[in-house]
């Protein structure tokens, strides 16, 4: 759990990276959201137990989702390079591993 929480901590610095500069306000605002609620989903449902802690990381895995979503459109528009958006999509990647493993720790793969 620790090392998913410096994931998704990483994961909400790259898309702030990925939000300055870009034109599309709306879009912007919904990666950030989007980002927050991954790391904060994540750490609430640490301080959980049962079926609580496993619908709070199925938040935040739905979340970490909705950010890679985002990403992908964020290029498909052309708001913001390449560059910036893949170390993110990188991360968020990461973190869907992660928190799918939190959700299922007996089970594998998504």
């Amino acid at each position: 759990m620790f090392e998913a929480r410096g994931v998704t901590r990483e994961l909400a610095r790259a898309c702030r990276v990925v939000t300055q500069g870009m034109r599309d306000r709306k879009m912007a605002d919904e990666l950030r959201r989007a980002a927050m609620s991954v790391h904060l989903n994540l750490a609430e449902g640490s301080g959980r137990r049962g079926r609580d802690r496993t619908h709070l990381y199925s938040v935040a895995y739905a979340s970490c989702l909705e950010v890679k979503a985002v990403l992908e459109l964020v290029v498909d528009f052309g708001d913001s390079p390449t560059s910036k958006v893949d170390p993110a999509l990188a991360l968020a990647d990461r973190a869907a591993a992660l928190l799918w493993r939190l959700q299922f720790p007996a089970r594998s793969g998504p």
